[in-house]
């Protein structure tokens, strides 16, 4: 059954005004005193030697035998958003950063690639760049970075959750659909469903162990792409889509969804990331 749970104001007052993500670069919280939580940077590359990914983990400093994880897409983008205010409400939860080793805020061609399901291979906004790499990130999700980061710092690999923003939410919801055993929660946050009309999750998810999923949107989004002069959603249908979205999810997995009044979709990143820090594993026991 859905939880269909739209977030008044109670969020819109607990958190600030969001601002569109800027380009320009700002501290990672790694780089920042935190209470409790120490750090650590792992290096990886793809298959193909094309993109290096940079991931850096805010560890819990108290001793147990394994943390809960969230695991965030735009690493780079979250830990310039994230503070040690952020990380100190969760002294029991290990932030993951997956991010790009570049000095940027968001690594436009990588993620493009990174983040798009295989049922395209360009992207649809931008023609030049290559698409649907959703799979084989994936992949190098689950045979190197996912074992190796969490033996390392002692992560419980029961207790993984994932979050993504716009083309990071289509790679959470391809996660969630053709592999959901990689993690136990999905909080896909403002997904490009417009991209290809959203053939990918046209269905319901295949038959899985039952996940927990939350899946998040501003109310006010409003898409300014032109694709091939084809009309793209309104914020009235891109809310209706998300309903139906989740309606088909539940089918399978136990989901909520949070519609987030007056925010659009640059502001949902940081809204939508500081609420995934709140819910994770919330009140979890082991």
């Amino acid at each position: 059954m859905i939880s269909r749970r739209v977030v008044l104001a109670g969020l819109a007052t607990a958190l600030p005004a969001f601002a569109q993500p800027k380009d320009d670069i700002a501290p990672l919280v790694s780089t920042l005193p935190v209470a409790t939580h120490s750090f650590r940077t792992f290096r990886f590359t793809s298959k193909d030697g094309l993109r290096r990914y940079r991931i850096e983990a805010a560890i819990p400093k108290a001793v147990t035998k394994a943390h809960p994880s969230l695991w965030l897409c735009d690493g780079n983008a979250a830990f310039m958003e994230l503070t040690p205010a952020d990380l100190e409400a969760r002294p029991d939860l290990a932030f993951i950063a997956l991010g790009y080793d570049a000095n940027v805020r968001f690594d436009l061609v990588s993620r493009a690639y990174d983040y798009t399901p295989a049922i395209a291979t360009v992207d649809e906004v931008r023609p030049e760049q290559k698409a649907g790499g959703a799979d084989i990130l994936a992949a190098l999700l689950r045979n190197d970075i996912l074992p190796e980061v969490g033996q390392a710092i002692g992560l419980d690999p029961k207790r993984r959750a994932l979050w993504g923003h716009s083309y990071g939410g289509l790679f959470t919801l391809n996660t969630l659909y053709r592999h959901p055993d990689l993690f136990a929660q999905y909080i896909p946050a403002s997904p490009s469903l417009w991209w290809y009309q959203g053939r990918a999750f046209a269905e319901a998810p295949a038959p899985a162990s039952k996940r927990r999923v939350l899946l998040m949107m501003g109310d006010a989004e409003v898409n300014k792409r032109v694709i091939n002069g084809r009309a793209l959603p309104t914020p009235e249908d891109t809310v209706a889509a998300t309903h139906a979205l989740a309606a088909r999810i539940a089918t399978v997995h136990s989901i909520e969804t949070a519609i987030l009044p007056g925010l659009g979709h640059g502001q949902m990143f940081t809204a939508s990331l500081k609420k995934a820090g709140q819910w994770a594993f919330q009140g979890d026991t082991k």
